[in-house]
């Protein structure tokens, strides 16, 4: 049985300097939220006790971690109302982090790519990272907000650096990439980003 990850908690963070910001169609800001309590900012119809974070009610970004002892996986489901792109990703900054960034293309459907950001730049492409994208694990429990505009759902091997790493940072953007329909599409920064912090080992034998 798949168990779910027992420790998560937010770290705020400072946005990019303005000279650094690419104008879309919302204002740029960081992270805000200065709960120590990840319970109290939980996806209402998440009823399972997974591992969550929201930065705001309004859904801004949200994450759902689970993990899976058997498989040796670890499930990442992040949602929010932004609807360019929404990005996750391995590190306790933007420079160096290993990221997956999603949006839906002309089609619907579901785009995931993985890129390394390597400072206040276009992410790179890059394909070092095993991943799976599917729906949203519901016979788990969880399922995403009819509120938020915008998720994916990503599988990774527990051993990967999304697995060893304590630290995540976040980002999404209301402007859509500027070729939908590549992975390998450039797009906009971010309008908002912030970092969080989840211990996603520390569930016991399934």
């Amino acid at each position: 049985m798949p168990e779910p990850v027992i420790k998560l908690s937010p770290t705020p963070t400072k946005s990019a300097s303005p000279s650094t910001r690419v104008t879309t169609s919302a204002t740029t800001k960081s992270t805000t939220s200065t709960s120590t309590n990840p319970a109290a900012a939980a996806p209402k119809n998440v009823t399972n006790p997974h591992a969550h974070y929201c930065v705001d009610n309004a859904l801004t970004f949200c994450v759902v971690i689970t993990k899976n002892s058997s498989a040796s996986t670890l499930s990442f489901t992040a949602y929010t109302y932004y609807t360019g792109w929404i990005g996750f990703g391995a590190g306790n900054q933007m420079k160096g982090s290993r990221l997956f960034v999603s949006w839906y293309n002309s089609t619907n459907g579901t785009i995931v790519s993985e890129r390394v950001a390597t400072g206040h730049v276009q992410p790179v492409v890059n394909n070092g990272t095993a991943f799976t994208v599917q729906k949203a694990p519901q016979s788990m429990g969880v399922s995403v907000p009819s509120a938020a505009r915008l998720s994916m759902t990503v599988t990774v091997p527990s051993s990967s650096v999304f697995g060893t790493t304590g630290s995540f940072v976040w980002a999404v953007s209301g402007t859509a990439p500027f070729q939908s329909d590549l992975s390998a599409s450039g797009f906009q920064m971010h309008d908002e980003k912030g970092v969080f912090s989840a211990l996603v080992l520390a569930s016991g034998p399934a």
